[in-house]
């Protein structure tokens, strides 16, 4: 078996011995179970900021998962997004952003460009209309009901 792992950034472990990671350089969140299968849960190689079911979904520069319940968050550093992944319903799980605009890195005609002025910046807001740059980390507190994201950039930590 020839499984490629790349920058993973961040390990979260379930109660069933289960844990995600989120694959820097790959833009993928894998699962790896408790007997040593590793499976990709969602995104691919090509970075993009991409809401979808498994490898469908994009991300860019996934860089800290969290996960609460049947779900798996994930700071989107690059896309400058919090995102969801709900395994409720599926193996294959819904991913959503959460929080966060997305920002402009995207494939057209097979390169990646820019697109200026999408979604980065330092904005207090509900889901979309808060701003993020360069979110490197996500924490939940059980105690609070709620989440604290690492703004790298901005120098802060979003409640």
């Amino acid at each position: 078996m020839n499984i490629k792992i790349l920058f993973v950034d961040n390990i979260y472990f379930t109660e069933d011995g289960d844990y995600h990671d989120s694959n820097l350089k790959l833009h993928k969140v894998r699962k790896i179970s408790a007997d040593g299968i590793v499976s990709t849960v969602a995104g691919s190689e090509e970075p993009n900021c991409i809401d979808g079911t498994g490898s469908v979904s994009r991300f860019y520069l996934p860089s800290d998962v969290e996960a609460v319940e049947e779900r798996v968050f994930v700071s989107d550093q690059r896309n400058n997004v919090l995102r969801v992944l709900d395994f409720s319903e599926h193996f294959c799980p819904n991913v959503t952003t959460l929080a966060g605009k997305g920002v402009g890195y995207y494939y057209v005609e097979g390169e990646l460009e820019w697109l200026e002025g999408l979604g980065e910046g330092h904005q207090d807001g509900p889901g979309p209309l808060a701003l993020f740059h360069g979110n490197s980390g996500v924490a939940f507190s059980r105690q609070d009901r709620c989440f604290y994201v690492a703004d790298m950039h901005n120098s802060v930590i979003r409640k």
